[in-house]
């Protein structure tokens, strides 16, 4: 009893007015404790019976002979409550309705949930404006309408990395690296026909062998066997083809005067620094006469078109000596007597072998045997 009376004092400090002070509507039930402050809405029996009491009330009033004018006012307060219990019971129907609607509506379709992250791998391998062929079939054509011969060929397909100016610059490299490679078979190649053709080496053997070839000496192994006017003849022309622009020195007759100091010295480098000229040993019908006076050779002017000629055609090593292969040309061959160089190579009469050794003091080759050869 005590809790009623503390609700209906709390009610009233709200409101300001008693149970019996709230206004009462027809057909809306409302709580005895919150009447005024939390109304109830009509519930859908509450305005049907309104209705049937409308309908009732208008039937009695239409029967009645006549009504003053209290009376009317009074029907139609009451219509008015009425209707608005029945509009208020339709709201609440509608309410209803629609809560039901609103739970029975299927749930919205969720945002859809962004794409992933593209692989920084996948991205990088293409550029940005170039494009797999298999992801643009991939990715434009749904996946119903392939069928699957064409996704077997998407599947198979691979990106393939697009430069520009990639072939231009393949192929200016693969220019380039064939120009270097046959630069260097070229290269090569003139090297090891120079060594197998070069014959400088054979040809300066040629100009040191002359004036002992002219003299066509016999064989002998130790140079105290060889002949003396052979060494001697042979050191005479030696100094004239080595210093014969130097001399400028003529007896009365004409002839050229030659230091016996310069004849001793082309003895040394044609047979060896052992080796000594006799001047006695020289000819008396000779193109050259030794004076004993003032040491000196006259020497007649004289050509060695009519002697042989040396042509080395091979160099080989024995030991600590170098054995020469030596052709005889004689003064007939064509090779000679060629001026145009047509000719490549002489055709000796006969063949002789020289052997050499060098100098410990001065590195020079000199002659030391002849041999058949």
């Amino acid at each position: 009893m005590k809790k009623e009376n503390g609700a209906q004092e709390r009610v009233e400090q709200k409101t300001g007015m008693t149970e019996t002070e709230a206004p009462a509507i027809e057909g809306v039930e409302v709580s005895s404790d919150y009447r005024g402050i939390y109304p109830e809405k009509p519930t859908v029996q509450a305005a049907e019976d309104a209705e049937k009491e409308t309908g009732s009330t208008e039937s009695g009033t239409s029967n009645s002979p006549s009504g003053n004018s209290t009376g009317g006012g009074t029907r139609k307060g009451k219509s008015r409550k009425r209707n608005r219990s029945k509009n208020a019971g339709n709201q609440g129907k509608a309410d209803t309705e629609k809560d039901l609607t609103v739970q029975e509506k299927p749930k919205a379709v969720t945002e859809a949930e962004p794409d992933p992250e593209p692989d920084p791998e996948r991205d990088d391998f293409l550029p940005e404006e170039e494009t797999s062929t298999g992801d643009e079939l991939l990715t434009t054509t749904p996946i119903a309408s392939l069928d699957a011969e064409e996704i077997a060929r998407a599947a198979r397909r691979r990106p393939r990395r697009k430069r520009k100016y990639g072939i231009f610059v393949g192929a200016l490299v693969l220019v380039l690296a064939l120009v270097g490679v046959g630069f260097l078979v070229t290269s090569i190649g003139t090297q090891v026909y120079r060594v197998l053709t070069d014959d400088s080496q054979l040809r300066a053997y040629d100009t040191f062998l002359t004036p002992v070839v002219m003299q066509d000496p016999e064989p002998f192994e130790d140079i105290a066997d060889a002949s003396g006017e052979m060494i001697l003849t042979s050191s005479v022309w030696r100094a004239i083809m080595v210093n014969g622009t130097e001399y400028n020195e003529y007896d009365d007759l004409g002839r050229t005067i030659v230091p016996l100091v310069d004849v001793t010295d082309a003895c040394h480098e044609l047979f060896g620094p052992d080796c000594d000229i006799r001047p006695e040993d020289a000819p008396t019908d000779s193109f050259y006469e030794f004076d004993e006076e003032d040491n000196t050779f006259h020497v007649t002017p004289y050509s060695s078109q009519s002697s042989f000629i040396p042509y080395t055609e091979s160099s080989k090593k024995s030991g600590a000596s170098t054995v020469l292969r030596v052709g005889y040309v004689s003064a007939s061959d064509e090779w000679r007597t060629d001026a145009s160089g047509e000719v490549q190579s002489p055709e000796p009469v006969k063949y002789m072998e020289y052997v050499l050794q060098s100098d410990a003091q001065t590195g020079m080759e000199y002659i030391t045997a002849i041999r058949v050869g």
